[in-house]
């Protein structure tokens, strides 16, 4: 049975990529491209023409082209043409550093291993500004079997832009925002079931920036509440959180209703990296899971979560 710590910095915000400056330029009568002239103390780095200048580069007279600047920046995704859609992207847990609460890195790259959390957006997503909020982003976790990261058929895909209810298309429904290149995710209140085990995470906020041309989403953060007893550490809650706290100092909180308790704990982890991996996600409910599973006889762990009775009517999956 596989741990749920996955969930823990789940999914998907967006930063540019600077180009290098070139070290050095053309003075105002001396070009980069001038063996003879280039860097001398006298001619170089002046405001008329050179390579460090962005303003006044690669002009007819004494550098490259008349058209292009060395140190422009390049194209950002485009807000509205979509050029997003129908892409997904690959988020390795391992990427990150967790920092809140301080420490407890190494117990969750323990058992998280080699996760790996797949996102993409919805068809009905807008990165058009006056359509924000716009962004609906589906999560899902990768397939443990797999070489490449791809879907894993055992596990639900997770609507992020559901809201208390958990049940998108509903009036609490909570999309992301975007200003280019950046996404935000949240907050919001997901009850969440995967791998046999359920889930709780609440006030949850994903932001992250795309790369230029969206082949890659970096700087990616997760901020939330993840209840302690949904952990597949032991049968003891108080345990979990005793256990964290000796190797953390971080203490549990109150978890509040629907399922109150001292056993949530606050969570920080900065730095994630996704890469883009291929089409996007299908969306799969317990339904299709309980499908697979009876097709190919695999997701024994997950669709036994679902039949709580152990009589084959699985009554937790209400599509089924």
């Amino acid at each position: 049975m596989r741990s749920l710590l996955w969930l823990l910095p789940l999914t998907l915000s967006l930063t540019a990529c600077t180009p290098r400056r070139g070290g050095g330029g053309g003075g105002g009568s001396d070009d980069d491209d001038s063996a003879a002239n280039d860097d001398d103390a006298a001619n170089d780095d002046d405001a008329a023409d050179d390579d460090d200048d962005m303003a006044n580069d690669d002009d007819a007279a004494n550098d490259d082209d008349a058209a292009d600047d060395d140190d422009s920046l390049p194209d950002l995704p485009p807000t509205d043409d979509g050029s997003l859609l129908g892409r997904s992207w690959a988020l390795d847990l391992a990427s990150g550093t967790f920092v809140n609460p301080p420490g407890i890195g190494p117990l969750l790259t323990g058992d998280l291993g080699s996760s790996i959390e797949l996102l993409s957006f919805d068809s009905q997503t807008s990165f058009s500004a006056s359509a924000q909020p716009g962004l609906f982003v589906r999560a899902a976790l990768a397939d443990p079997d797999s070489s490449w990261p791809q879907q894993d058929p055992c596990a639900v895909t997770l609507d992020l832009w559901a809201g208390a209810d958990g049940v998108s298309g509903t009036g609490d429904d909570n999309p992301g925002q975007w200003s280019n290149p950046w996404m935000e995710i949240g907050p919001a209140d997901l009850s969440l079931s995967a791998s046999g085990l359920g889930a709780a995470i609440q006030d949850l906020t994903i932001t992250g920036a795309f790369s230029p041309w969206g082949d890659q989403i970096t700087d990616v953060t997760f901020a939330g509440r993840i209840d302690t007893r949904s952990i597949d550490v032991g049968d003891d809650p108080e345990g979990t959180c005793d256990l964290i706290e000796e190797f953390t100092g971080a203490q549990c909180v109150e978890c509040g209703a629907p399922d109150p308790g001292v056993y949530c704990l606050e969570m920080l982890a900065v730095d994630l990296v996704a890469e883009e991996v291929g089409e996007p996600l299908e969306p799969r409910d317990c339904a299709d899971v309980l499908n697979y599973w009876d097709q190919v006889g695999d997701c024994g762990d997950e669709v036994e979560a679902w039949d709580s009775n152990g009589d084959g009517t699985f009554e937790g999956c209400p599509s089924w």
